[in-house]
C-alpha cells in the first residue's frame, strides 16, 4: 500500500508501525494594540485521539511502500480536524495572544500523512524484557505501555507480548 508518510530514517530488523497525523496551514490576521498583523501558523493533530498543537514547523513527507496491517487507523477525518483546528486557533488568539478582536483565520491546505514509530525489546537490569517505543523523528526511547493507543494496536495484532 502506497502512504504519505514522515521522511526519516529508520532502524532495521525493528517492527515499524505508522500512526496517523493531520496537519494544517492557516493564515491568521488579527489586531493588536499597535497595528493589524499577519501570520502563517501550522497546527498539528493527532488522527485517533483528535488532540491538536501548534507547532512551528511541518515536517518532510515522502511516498513510501508498506503494509495495511502497519497502519494504526483512522478515527478522525479531515473535516474534524479542520473544524477543531480553526477553534483551538481563535481561542488561542483571544485567550493567550490577547488580540483586541477576533482573528481572521483562512485555512490554506489540509493533508492526512502517518509518523512511523517502531518497537524494540531490550533487557533491563532485573533480567526482564522490556518493549520501548522508538521515534525515528527525535531518536527517543519510551516505555510501550505509555503509549495506549499504539500498545493496544500492537496486542491486537497479536506481535508481542508487552
Amino acid at each position: 500500500m502506497n502512504i504519505k508518510s514522515v521522511d526519516t530514517e529508520l532502524k532495521e530488523n525493528l517492527e515499524t508501525y505508522y500512526y496517523p497525523r493531520h496537519v494544517a496551514v492557516w493564515k491568521v490576521t488579527f489586531r493588536t494594540i499597535f497595528a493589524t498583523r499577519k501570520e502563517l501558523v501550522f497546527t498539528f493533530g493527532d488522527g485517533v485521539t483528535g488532540n491538536i498543537g501548534i507547532v512551528d514547523d511541518i515536517p518532510d513527507i515522502s511516498d513510501i511502500e508498506t503494509d495495511e496491517n502497519q497502519l494504526i487507523p483512522w478515527e478522525i477525518d479531515d473535516d474534524d480536524f479542520y473544524d477543531k483546528s480553526k477553534e483551538a486557533l481563535r481561542k488561542y488568539f483571544i485567550y493567550k495572544r490577547k488580540v483586541w478582536k477576533v482573528p481572521h483565520i483562512e485555512c490554506d491546505y489540509v493533508d492526512s500523512f502517518f509518523v512511523p514509530y517502531q518497537i524494540e525489546k531490550k533487557s533491563i537490569k532485573s533480567g526482564k524484557t522490556k518493549y520501548f517505543l522508538y521515534e525515528p523523528m527525535s531518536g527517543m526511547y519510551e516505555d510501550l505501555k505509555k503509549h495506549k493507543v499504539i500498545n493496544k494496536f500492537v496486542l491486537k495484532e497479536g506481535e508481542l507480548e508487552v
